[in-house]
């Protein structure tokens, strides 16, 4: 009897081990990902700094960035559905699950 006992601890020693350096390798590879995001962040704030480096004439960001000049002065307001279309959405699936479970329990699938 002692020795299963001392075979389960050991078992839940080594599972406990197994599992912490299992961890500590995935916060190493999650820190390694970070670091293209940190570069792409420098990058960024580097051409925001060139950009409004004092001196220059001032650039359009249309020329800039290739884009027409009405998208490079105003960012475009992303197309949000009304309220009232959202709720009618909502109550349309809602409706639709309801018809399916009613379907399902009469045919005898549930």
């Amino acid at each position: 009897m002692r020795k299963k006992v001392a075979l389960l601890l050991g078992l839940t020693a080594l599972f406990a081990l197994l599992r912490l350096l299992l961890r500590r390798r995935s916060r190493v590879r999650g820190t390694s990902a970070s670091d293209p995001r940190e570069a792409l962040r420098g990058k960024l704030a580097d051409k925001r700094r060139v950009d409004e480096a004092p001196g220059d004439a001032p650039v359009p960001g249309a020329a800039a960035a290739g884009r027409p000049a009405a998208a490079a002065t105003e960012p475009s307001a992303p197309d949000v559905p009304a309220e009232h279309e959202v709720e009618a959405a909502r109550e349309r699936v809602y409706e639709e699950g309801r018809a399916a479970l009613d379907e399902m329990r009469r045919s005898g699938g549930l």
